[in-house]
Formats: C-alpha cells, structure tokens, sequence
C-alpha cells in the first residue's frame, strides 16, 4: 500500500484547505475533510492507486465554490493548475 506524500500533506493543509474557510458551511473546511477521508478510504479498495493524486483531486474539488457556486467545477480545476503552475 502507498502512502501520501508528507510534504504534500503539509502544503494542501497550510495552503489549500484554508481556502475553504471563504466557501458556505456546506463546502467549507468539514466537508472537504470528509470528502479527502472517504476518498482516501474508497480508493485503497485498489492495488497501485496513486494516493498523493486521490488526495489532490479531493482537496481541491470545491476550492473555487466561493467566487461562483454554479461553475466551481471549471474554477476549482483552473485554481488547481495556477497553482501547480506557480510551483514549478
């Protein structure tokens, strides 16, 4: 079984997961901690999954439902690449 990254545990926490603080209570903090627990859970049913990506697509699946709730998937996934363009 593998395992998540440390140091990806400790950006999304100090830099991702915070973001959530700005969304409504129903996709807030909570949730996407529930969303990332029963991701994590589902995907080791399965040999050779890549945890760290379960783990990422989790976290940032609602992160841009504050700016606009009706199109936070397009958003999230655009937040996502900006910031994995911005550590590169």
């Amino acid at each position: 079984m593998n395992s998540i990254n440390m140091q990806l545990i400790e950006y999304i926490e100090n830099n991702i997961l915070p973001i959530y603080d700005k969304n409504d209570s129903g996709h807030g903090i909570e949730h996407i901690q529930y969303v990332i627990r029963r991701s994590l859970d589902f995907a080791k049913q399965f040999e050779n999954i890549d945890l760290n990506m379960i783990y990422v697509i989790a976290a940032f699946h609602d992160l841009g439902h504050h700016i606009d709730k009706d199109k936070h998937e397009v958003l999230s996934a655009k937040l996502f690449y900006k910031k994995l363009c911005s550590t590169r």
